[in-house]
């Protein structure tokens, strides 16, 4: 049982255990010394835009759209769509880089 503890606890230190995969994938292709080097400020910029955006669309839905609760969620499901399928489109367009 003390091993499985300390198994749990070394995977979570990794990088891939957390890191969303689009964003594994596109750093893949690059030297050990460069994904050391550059994960930090990657990793930085996109939870700053992230929180950005976040801000952006409250503020659009709430000050300039005037959603109703019930519309600012269909919003935010539009969006998380888009998101997801900008990723599979990042994941996609990566592996074919990868392997060609």
């Amino acid at each position: 049982m003390e091993q499985v503890i300390h198994d749990a606890k070394e995977s979570a230190r990794e990088p891939a255990t957390w890191m969303p995969v689009a964003a594994a994938a596109a750093i893949l292709p690059v030297s050990s010394a460069m994904k050391f080097r550059g994960k930090p400020a990657i990793d930085t910029l996109y939870v700053r835009l992230g929180d950005g955006l976040a801000a952006i669309t409250v503020l659009i839905g709430v000050q300039f759209l005037e959603l109703s609760r019930t519309s600012f969620f269909d919003f935010n499901v539009f969006l998380v769509l888009c998101w997801l399928v900008a990723g599979v489109l990042l994941v996609r367009e990566t592996s074919t880089c990868i392997s060609g």
